[in-house]
């Protein structure tokens, strides 16, 4: 893991620290780690890095506070991936990452051209994997 990964893992970290679920979104992004490593072992680095701010301080944008309904719903996940690419973008800027790798890692993050991107694409998939394999059995009984 290069030095400049590291230290943006580390501010993502530093970001959930305040996560008042006693540190669910951490342990989401660990599980995202772990599941891109597994199934892309040569993920690059913005791709590493939008896989762990995923859900970088999701506990602030509450889905409560939009209105129900598709709309409802839309407007609150792009606010979610807007909130999450600024995060991420201020951690990349903090530890010294290239202006391209910081937009692209952005551009993953919000899913700006998943038809066309296979990083995006990588980031959806291993977000389906990490929700399979952790989330789902809770859901499915609400």
């Amino acid at each position: 893991m290069s030095h400049l990964l590291e230290q943006t893992i580390k501010r993502i970290d530093q970001a959930n620290a305040d996560d008042p679920k006693d540190g669910v979104e951490v342990l989401y992004s660990k599980r995202m780690l772990q599941t891109l490593r597994a199934f892309e072992p040569n993920a690059s680095e913005p791709l590493t890095l939008a896989c762990y701010a995923q859900h970088v301080c999701r506990w602030k944008l509450i889905r409560k506070d939009y209105p129900e309904g598709l709309t409802g719903y839309l407007t609150w996940r792009t606010d979610l991936a807007q909130l999450h690419a600024s995060i991420l973008r201020n951690a990349m800027v903090q530890s010294d990452y290239a202006d391209d790798d910081i937009e692209c890692a952005s551009n993953i993050i919000q899913k700006r051209k998943l038809k066309t991107d296979p990083e995006a694409q990588t980031l959806e998939d291993v977000s389906c994997l990490v929700f399979l394999s952790h989330y789902f059995d809770a859901f499915a009984e609400k």
